[in-house]
């Protein structure tokens, strides 16, 4: 036979039965599922046979659920981090640390005395995510894309137009 039984008197294993095996206890514990030699097992074993069978199944169900509910959790969390920044911020810059565009839109903040929060997309491991996104958001890819009180501003170009025409100031004291 290929299965094993506990020896009670040695306390070890030795062949006896192809899928089970006996603790000190006498209750069948299954080792492992096979399908060969069913026909010649008894009640017993084709009742611990079936609860095997079932408790895997049980588990690749909760692991299929647990699979699913990360992977909504995940696809959920850049855009639920998104709205969280934008609305928890006076000032939100979405930005690039190498970008040009972006160094000049948080220049503009700094001319006028305001601190904006800036999430840098290229420092972060879910950056790509994050643009995804914005551009779900806002329709736009591009960066910087800057929120002052949960509405868009726009890009470098519309904050500088914004900045020249004195309306950026009024947009950031509205708060």
């Amino acid at each position: 036979m290929y299965g094993h039984i506990l020896n009670e008197k040695k306390k070890s294993l030795s062949p006896v039965n192809p899928t089970f095996s006996v603790d000190q206890y006498s209750r069948p514990q299954c080792s492992r599922f096979s399908f060969f030699g069913a026909h010649e097992a008894d009640s017993g074993t084709r009742k611990m046979m079936a609860c095997h069978l079932r408790n895997r199944l049980l588990l690749l169900a909760l692991l299929i659920t647990l699979l699913t509910s990360e992977l909504a959790r995940a696809s959920n969390s850049a855009p639920a981090f998104v709205q969280n920044v934008i609305y928890s911020n006076k000032i939100a810059i979405f930005s690039k640390s190498y970008c040009p565009y972006c160094m000049r839109a948080k220049l503009i903040f700094s001319k006028l005395h305001e601190q904006p929060h800036v999430v840098e997309l290229d420092l972060r491991d879910d950056g790509s995510e994050i643009q995804s996104a914005l551009l779900d958001l806002t329709g736009r890819r591009t960066v910087p894309q800057v929120f002052i009180n949960g509405k868009l501003v726009g890009g470098s170009d519309d904050v500088a137009a914004a900045f020249m025409s004195g309306q950026l100031q009024k947009l950031v004291d509205s708060s």
